[in-house]
């Protein structure tokens, strides 16, 4: 005769469960659907941008410096110092420097794009 085996394996679990029901409809993609979310998006972006001009040219007590900086008039001479001040931040000195003689940031440009 054979002997069985008494052992067993007795397991518990401590702890919360969580179960997840997830319910939905599957479709297809739609190309009629897909543009007209895009171009609700777009449109809700464009009516969010004129409810915030609004708010900040009426509503706010900072109104006017808002109002003055939204718009600024530049010289050239503004211009180009910034531009010059954004390019020593970034390093593209460097690069206008090791240019050959002659050869403008433009041109350059134009040859590596």
């Amino acid at each position: 005769m054979r002997k069985k085996n008494a052992d067993r394996l007795l397991i518990k679990y401590h702890g919360i469960r969580f179960r997840f029901s997830i319910q939905g409809y599957a479709g297809k993609w739609d190309l009629g659907t897909f543009s007209s979310t895009l171009g609700s998006g777009i449109a809700l972006t464009a009516i969010s941008v004129v409810i915030t001009e609004f708010f900040l040219k009426h509503c706010i007590p900072e109104r006017e410096f808002y109002t003055s900086k939204r718009i600024e008039v530049v010289t050239l001479e503004e211009e180009e110092e910034w531009v010059h001040s954004v390019r020593s931040v970034t390093g593209e000195d460097e690069i206008d420097s090791q240019l050959e003689p002659g050869r403008s940031s433009e041109t350059a440009k134009a040859h590596r794009g």
